[in-house]
């Protein structure tokens, strides 16, 4: 598990992109803390197979999307 503590949305979309160049064709599980609000997140390389709010509601993007979309879902995500 990765763990993240991030000031913004903004920084926590670089971290966790960071972390799925570095993990290239593996499974990531990170947790992200900003402000104390806890996200957690499961992905294979661009796809979010779980994203998970605070309250335990959850997301997921479509597989195989391109890295700007990748981004754009994690900034969206952050900030609903």
């Amino acid at each position: 598990m990765i763990e993240i503590t991030a000031k913004s949305a903004a920084d926590a979309v670089k971290m966790l992109n960071s972390a799925r160049r570095e993990n290239t064709d593996r499974w990531v599980f990170a947790s992200v803390n900003i402000a104390g609000d806890e996200y957690r997140f499961k992905f294979y390389n661009t796809w979010v197979q779980i994203a998970e709010y605070p309250d335990g509601r959850r997301d997921s993007s479509s597989m195989d999307i391109k890295v700007k979309d990748f981004k754009e879902f994690l900034s969206k995500f952050f900030n609903r």
